[in-house]
């Protein structure tokens, strides 16, 4: 909540890397309410290795409605399910234009569930052109598919 507090209202910040440091759900609610929703230039954001669940998710998709900023996420090694990787592709899908780079890796509880929502957010989205998903539970038949639904998007980074 400290470190929100004192990010409020920055409108200088264009890159945060907090990795490793145990965040948990409740402060990613104090981050995006401090940065998302009142830092104009915000671009990175880095959040690997920490507690998120797919609670932090939400909060953070709260924000990406709104941001027009943002243009790369890293949620890598957190806690985020099927569910979290939903409300990603939704935001990405339906509000959130600038996101260029989402990182999720690591994240053990991403499985072959999630692929339908890929397949959707790579055929409807079109300012993303990273996304990396490597070391996920995702079967080699998920990413076979999921690597065959890109191969005719040109300029697009499929880390699987």
């Amino acid at each position: 909540m400290i470190l929100g507090d004192a990010l409020h209202g920055n409108s200088t910040l264009e890159e945060l890397y907090i990795l490793s440091n145990q965040l948990c759900d409740l402060s990613v609610y104090y981050l995006t309410q401090s940065l998302v929703f009142t830092n104009f230039n915000l671009k990175k954001l880095n959040l690997a290795d920490n507690e998120i669940t797919d609670d932090g998710v939400q909060y953070l998709t709260d924000g990406l409605r709104t941001n027009e900023t943002l243009t790369h996420l890293w949620l890598d090694n957190n806690k985020i399910s099927n569910k979290g990787m939903q409300l990603l592709i939704d935001v990405l899908i339906k509000n959130n234009t600038t996101l260029s780079n989402l990182h999720v890796r690591e994240n053990k509880l991403i499985d072959d569930s999630s692929i339908s929502f890929l397949m959707d957010m790579f055929e409807r989205n079109h300012s993303l052109k990273t996304l990396s998903i490597s070391n996920c539970a995702l079967s080699e038949r998920g990413k076979a598919i999921l690597k065959e639904a890109i191969s005719t998007k040109q300029e697009f980074n499929l880390d699987i």
